[in-house]
């Protein structure tokens, strides 16, 4: 909820207020990525802050977007920033700019008497190393599994997925980090209008890409170790506005993985899904959620080993929340 902005049309059961960005795209896409309720300007997110948790512990990791730069779901605070990676791997210098980075290494050999600048040196040299180092490592790495349609320019999450089990296989075999977490992106959900036909082209294409990913993760012999956090900015309304839906509040959400108990659904679903039920909101059928971010977050981060006495920092604001997830709640341990 941002501060100081509150929606005074909108009230749950007994007299509360809701956030007033409630319904905006932009808004609660920064709150779902960096999990702090009370600051949309915050542009660390939650398993950015679990990467900067596990470097205190000493243990070793990196972080991958795989839908561009707007990744704050994984932009850390004091540990090393993201890499970039698309469908085809990582991206270099053309042809024509192969010898660019002799040049610029030259330029900034001489250490400047500006921190500032030296900062900026350092960064620009260090990223084009990485740059260079990861497009190496990636270069002859491919999956086992024939992925369906990852040649298909429609199914893009399956392209981002193959995509992470490179990087995975290239960590396995180069870079050996103990810890990865990467983002991956599908758009289109958004259905003011032919809803059906949409969401059901849509969740072929996840459940494709999905169970590819599967069978690379077990090929490689890593799927119990691989969780994968399915999120949304929020659900959809209940009644229909003629032609689909319209932004919601509450929905449903899933956590899938080798580790994970599988099978069985937490939190609590509606005793009423009717517009006059006690956890629905205005009469196009807003459900409240029942179940914080905070809460699935806590359980994760335990079973990716975050120390509990660092959580608190993941999770600003798990304090509000009661019963929070643990680990045993979410995986078979």
């Amino acid at each position: 909820m941002e501060k100081g902005e509150w929606e005074q049309g909108a009230r749950v059961s007994g007299g509360s207020q809701v956030p007033k960005p409630q319904f905006a795209h932009n808004a609660q896409t920064r709150y779902l990525q960096n999990v702090d309720g009370q600051d949309l300007q915050r542009t660390d997110g939650v398993l950015g802050r679990m990467m900067d948790a596990l470097e205190q512990q000493g243990v070793t990791g990196n972080s991958f977007s795989l839908s561009g730069m707007d990744a704050v779901v994984i932009n850390p605070v004091t540990s090393k920033a993201y890499d970039v990676v698309d469908s085809g791997g990582v991206a270099g210098p053309s042809e024509s700019l192969e010898g660019i980075n002799e040049s610029v290494e030259a330029l900034h050999s001489y250490e400047s008497t500006s921190p500032f600048a030296q900062m900026m040196s350092n960064k620009l040299t260090g990223s084009m190393k990485r740059t260079r180092d990861l497009k190496s490592a990636m270069a002859n790495i491919d999956t086992t599994t024939a992925y369906r349609t990852a040649d298909s320019k429609q199914n893009t999450l399956e392209k981002q997925l193959k995509s992470v089990a490179r990087v995975i296989k290239t960590n396995t075999e180069t870079f050996k980090d103990e810890r990865n977490v990467f983002k991956v992106r599908i758009s289109g959900f958004d259905g003011h209008e032919d809803m059906v036909k949409s969401l059901n082209e849509l969740m072929k294409m996840v459940d494709g890409a999905l169970g590819d990913f599967e069978k690379e993760m077990k090929a490689q012999g890593l799927w119990d170790s691989v969780t994968i956090v399915q999120t949304s900015e929020f659900g959809r309304t209940l009644v229909s506005n003629g032609f689909g839906t319209d932004h919601g509040w509450g929905g449903n959400y899933f956590v899938s993985g080798g580790a994970v108990k599988g099978g069985q659904i937490i939190g609590q679903y509606p005793s009423d899904l009717s517009v006059d039920g006690p956890q629905i909101v205005t009469n196009k059928g807003r459900p409240i959620p029942t179940t914080s971010w905070e809460h699935i977050w806590n359980g994760v981060g335990t079973w990716f080993g975050i120390d509990d006495d660092k959580m608190d920092a993941v999770l600003p604001l798990r304090k509000n929340f009661a019963g929070l997830f643990n680990e045993s709640d979410i995986f078979d341990v």
